[in-house]
């Protein structure tokens, strides 16, 4: 009987949470491969950090399903454990069929995957009017992931004053690293600019801080500098070189270079960084989840490592 309720629960759990993974993943790889030009290295990050998670949390799955299946043996069905979390918010259902008429038919009955998909279909094709009219339409019927989404095309056309309260959204919804991290720039390299606005370096430092913490790498990279210049927040050189350090081991170009560039700084080498260091990673050991894209290279590294080793 145990068995049998696993495999029950496992196909639900597949169609609920791996299923939905599996689709963001080919759409964000297929959206890696169609980027191209210099100016859109931001995007490209940012696709690479949200492949990054969805790789992770099929992973994650695949591992769990691995230890609640090794338990079926020896429990019984009534104390088979799985997520107790309700994922209904942030599963988009497959529309990959379904005709533009009828995404726009399911969209005036309510229905916000069907906007969200729709958007989707617009901002591929570069159509960012239309994409922000249905993303817009998805986050009014409470779509998850749309805030973000019609944030970013805002964001691309500089209307900033129209991508934060949907970045405010967003992180209440799904409290996204990508969300913090664009409203932390706004706070601070826009709305910090202008006099009318007080605090704005703090509330800035904040969300970056935050963005930092969930391991996006150019986050942890702000929020270094942000320490390193005491912009928002007191001067910390041991934060500093936390985060800094932190942002390298994610791969973050912008972190390499700067820690290159300063190396050639004998004083910064020695008496900022070196004198540091192994403290800090002693530390860093301590938050494997602030350098999850890290750890995630080592693992494939290793990996590879060990099929060269068996050949």
């Amino acid at each position: 009987m145990a068995a049998q309720q696993f495999e029950y629960e496992r196909n639900a759990l597949r169609k609920r949470k791996l299923e939905p993974l599996l689709r963001a993943r080919t759409l964000t790889e297929n959206e890696l491969k169609d980027l191209n030009g210099f100016f859109k290295e931001r995007r490209r990050q940012k696709l690479t950090a949200r492949l990054t998670w969805i790789n992770e949390e099929i992973e994650k799955f695949y591992r769990e399903e691995e230890e609640a299946k090794a338990k079926t043996e020896e429990i019984d069905e009534e104390n088979i454990e799985f997520s107790e979390i309700d994922l209904t918010p942030f599963i988009q259902p497959s529309y990959d069929k379904k005709s533009t008429e009828e995404l726009l038919e399911n969209t005036q009955s309510g229905d916000k995957f069907a906007a969200y998909e729709l958007g989707c279909r617009y901002d591929k094709e570069n159509n960012l009017d239309l994409a922000y009219q249905y993303f817009t339409i998805a986050t009014n019927l409470g779509h998850v992931y749309a805030p973000l989404s019609a944030a970013l095309i805002a964001d691309k056309e500089g209307r900033y004053k129209d991508a934060i309260p949907l970045l405010e959204i967003s992180i209440e919804r799904a409290n996204d690293p990508e969300a913090h991290l664009l409203l932390g720039e706004y706070y601070i390299y826009i709305l910090g600019k202008n006099r009318n606005f007080h605090n704005m370096d703090k509330k800035g430092f904040e969300h970056f801080l935050i963005a930092a913490k969930l391991g996006n790498s150019e986050a942890q990279f702000l929020a270094a500098l942000s320490y390193g210049e005491g912009v928002g927040t007191s001067q910390c050189i041991e934060e500093y070189v936390f985060w800094l350090r932190c942002s390298q081991l994610n791969g973050f170009s912008k972190a390499i270079q700067y820690i290159y560039d300063k190396m050639q700084d004998e004083d910064w080498k020695e008496l900022i960084w070196r004198k540091r260091l192994s403290e800090v990673d002693e530390r860093i050991s301590k938050h494997g989840d602030y350098i999850k894209e890290y750890i995630r290279r080592e693992y494939y590294r290793k990996k590879e490592q060990n099929k060269e080793d068996n050949l």
